[in-house]
């Protein structure tokens, strides 16, 4: 029952299972570094080649599936009679900061960017800018001038979080339910044979998680489209949403929750200044004026730590909920 599931069940907190086989870890562990430093400069050659070859070619898919292979992504499709190349709306789960990747490799799409990010960094993370940043409204107006003028689907994780796919799926935000086109659901799973070290867990970096998908073996992404869905004559947004979420729940063998990503951003807090109360004194600075202004605060290592794992949260709301939990913002003094 989904009453029943706390949330923390709903992420990774470890990136080593405690069944994970150490004796092939260690032996195995010169050649994951080399392959590591291998694949990273191959990845600077798939990402120009991402840049500049035609999104809808199918050289370019050819292309950059080969490639991901070697980098160790893999990619398998499921129920490829379901695919509907008419649909412009592609929704899906979301377990790792990689899951756009895979879904492009297969089919090419555009991800609007909902995440408080410079435009330069969204330029080359390949997302397009449709006015997140103004409101819930004009990516609406934008998302949908998309779907009628262009034929390449926009591809949307509504989770607004990871989650690690194992449990339950966070509430799906709105916004991609509201564009009065059909929605193609599509569900992500991953899993690593030989080294199943954890794709992502609570509060990793993206680069972390980057290192681990170039150092094991390879990991593989299970792609499952469903059948399309269209939005019923008497049925809002907020129920449309949540009959597709029941479905790819279903499909999953999970449970839809009514947690969302807020309720993840609560949990992180949570979990931040639990390590800070039990790190008590101890992690105190020396003491001196240099010192503080020569090493960041605190309070800033904390802010910058959830904005990596919640990149849409803006910085200022970050800061204020931090504040509720008792933990204080105090300016660095000027030199």
């Amino acid at each position: 029952m989904a009453s029943e599931i706390t949330i923390d069940r709903l992420f990774d907190d470890k990136r080593f299972p405690a069944e994970l086989n150490w004796v092939f870890v260690v032996l195995y562990f010169p050649l994951g570094l080399m392959l590591t430093v291998i694949r990273f400069f191959i990845g600077i050659h798939v990402y120009t080649i991402a840049c500049f070859l035609p999104k809808v070619s199918l050289i370019r898919c050819f292309v950059l599936r080969v490639m991901c292979g070697v980098l160790g992504l893999i990619v398998v499709q499921h129920d490829l009679n379901r695919e509907s190349s008419g649909s412009p709306v592609l929704v899906s789960n979301y377990t790792t900061p990689f899951d756009h990747v895979a879904v492009e490799l297969v089919r090419p799409n555009v991800m609007p960017s909902v995440w408080d990010l410079p435009n330069i960094l969204i330029w080359l993370l390949g997302y397009r800018d449709m006015g997140a940043k103004h409101g819930r409204e004009t990516l609406i107006q934008n998302a949908s001038r998309h779907c009628r003028e262009s034929s390449v689907p926009l591809l949307a994780f509504p989770e607004g979080a990871t989650t690690n796919g194992k449990i339950g799926l966070l509430k799906f935000s709105v916004w991609p339910f509201s564009l009065d086109q059909p929605v193609q659901p599509v569900t992500i799973r991953i899993n690593r044979p030989l080294i199943g070290v954890t794709s992502s867990v609570t509060n990793s970096k993206w680069w972390n998680d980057l290192f681990w998908f170039l150092f094991v073996p390879f990991s593989v992404f299970h792609i499952r489209y469903l059948p399309v869905m269209t939005q019923n004559e008497d049925e809002t947004p907020q129920e449309f949403a949540k009959r597709v979420q029941v479905a790819m729940a279903d499909s999953l063998g999970i449970v839809p929750t009514a947690f969302t990503s807020i309720d993840k951003l609560e949990y992180i807090k949570r979990q931040l200044f639990e390590q800070q109360s039990s790190s008590g004194h101890t992690g105190h600075r020396s003491t001196g004026q240099s010192a503080a202004v020569s090493q960041p605060s605190e309070f800033d290592l904390m802010i910058n730590q959830v904005k990596i794992v919640l990149p849409h949260v803006p910085v200022d709301v970050i800061r204020k909920d931090l504040g509720m939990y008792g933990i204080s913002w105090h300016p660095l003094p000027c030199a």
